[in-house]
């Protein structure tokens, strides 16, 4: 059930697909960086396919640690718009991703402790958002 809302074939058809949109939008035209937890893998394929060319990652469990690190590498540096798509369990720990100032979580976790864990990923020293 916390996948339910992104299982629609047609992207335009789920709404937090479009509140995302939405979300990244704002975020960009202000400036801000963004960074996109879920769980779910087919979750973080549709989002990387909605937002296209701004999207980083898919950074999932599959990813080895350095390459990890390559494509937080790659957000941090790029200019302009950037979101870097990732699974909970894989970036939510262990990464130090201060260049995003926006988190969203897609789905809620089962711990609470996980989310801030992921959060804590982007609010670090050197974080001026």
């Amino acid at each position: 059930m916390r996948r339910a809302a992104y299982a629609p074939q047609n992207p335009a058809e789920s709404a937090k697909l479009a509140r995302l949109a939405e979300i990244v939008k704002e975020a960009n035209a202000n400036g801000r960086k963004i960074v996109v937890f879920s769980y779910f893998r087919d979750v973080i394929q549709k989002i990387t396919s909605v937002l296209g060319g701004i999207a980083v990652g898919p950074l999932t469990g599959s990813v080895p640690p350095a390459t990890r690190q390559a494509l937080v590498d790659e957000f941090s540096s790029r200019r302009g718009p950037a979101v870097l798509v990732s699974q909970i369990q894989a970036g939510g720990v262990g990464l130090n991703i201060q260049a995003a100032s926006v988190v969203v979580l897609t789905e809620p976790q089962w711990k609470p402790t996980i989310e801030d864990q992921a959060i804590a990923r982007c609010h670090r020293m050197g974080q001026v958002r």
